[in-house]
């Protein structure tokens, strides 16, 4: 994955807070995700300016981890989250 590409969520992907946990809907087949309490930390950072190395140190700031780690975690979610088509990617 190439850590300076910016991640921008796709338009129109709907969010709320359902029993504590954050749930993401697709806009096109309304295919409802669960976010883990890591996937919505990467999901609150996906703002369209941040790049992947930009997510992995804002998160290696607030989380006791090593950024191996948590590069990990964000590639892997980003992964998934770009399957879905809930992300995309730019330069």
């Amino acid at each position: 994955m190439d850590d300076n590409r910016r991640i921008a969520r796709t338009p129109g992907v709907l969010e709320a807070e359902v029993d504590g946990d954050r749930v993401l809907m697709h806009p096109d087949d309304y295919t409802y995700y669960g976010l883990t309490e890591t996937g919505a930390a990467v999901w609150s950072l996906i703002d369209g300016t941040r790049s992947v190395a930009d997510v992995v140190a804002a998160l290696a700031e607030e989380y006791d981890a090593t950024p191996a780690v948590i590069r990990t975690d964000v590639e892997s979610f980003l992964s998934g989250m770009e399957a879905a088509k809930l992300v995309t990617y730019g330069t």
